[in-house]
């Protein structure tokens, strides 16, 4: 059932990014195959995250000589969080992760995008690595970044990209980040 929705919410954005550049979408096997994999990315990563607190918190808590009651209460709360509020994040940048890849995959299909530029929301929420990136320019084939580059914020923090590459928004969780085609290039 999740795969069909997000199908239909990448189908949605990708008529849009179509429409944007007077062209026709069309969902090819190759989008189909890269929304799965993007599907079991998250799901992979959702789960380690998750397993990665338990095991944190549980050996942190048996080194204090934690109750079973309390090592109880701790995996309730880290799945109660999960569920709640780490849900909602994901869910909110994964949808921003395939509208944006979506649009770029329609503007390439189109083949009269040459290049795409990122955007930032413009207002003081914008994170220190997603300031410097308003107004870049990327061809359309190309990645901003790739999986494993290190990112250096305008503040000099480090945010050393693991999920995969970055050929559009988002660079991070509850990124608010687009992207939007740049050059255009209609031959008669």
């Amino acid at each position: 059932e999740l795969d069909v929705t997000i199908a239909a919410a990448e189908k949605e954005e990708a008529e849009a990014a179509a429409l944007l550049i007077g062209t026709e979408a069309k969902l090819t096997k190759e989008v189909m195959e890269a929304l799965k994999e993007s599907i079991a990315l998250l799901a992979k990563k959702y789960n380690e995250t998750t397993l990665e607190a338990l095991e944190t918190k549980l050996n942190e808590a048996l080194s204090q000589g934690a109750s079973i009651p309390e090592l109880k209460n701790i995996v309730s709360d880290i799945y109660e969080f999960s569920n709640r509020t780490r849900a909602e994040m994901v869910a909110r940048t994964e949808t921003f992760r395939i509208a944006n890849g979506a649009s770029k995959e329609a503007w390439k299909q189109a083949g009269v995008v040459k290049t795409i530029k990122w955007y930032t929301s413009a207002d003081e929420r914008v994170c220190e690595f997603c300031g410097p990136m308003h107004g870049k320019i990327i061809a359309i084939e190309k990645n901003f970044f790739n999986k494993g580059d290190t990112v250096t914020g305008e503040n000099g923090g480090e945010m050393k990209l693991t999920y995969n590459d970055i050929g559009t928004p988002p660079l991070h969780v509850d990124c608010r980040c687009y992207t939007r085609p740049e050059e255009i290039s209609v031959e008669n």
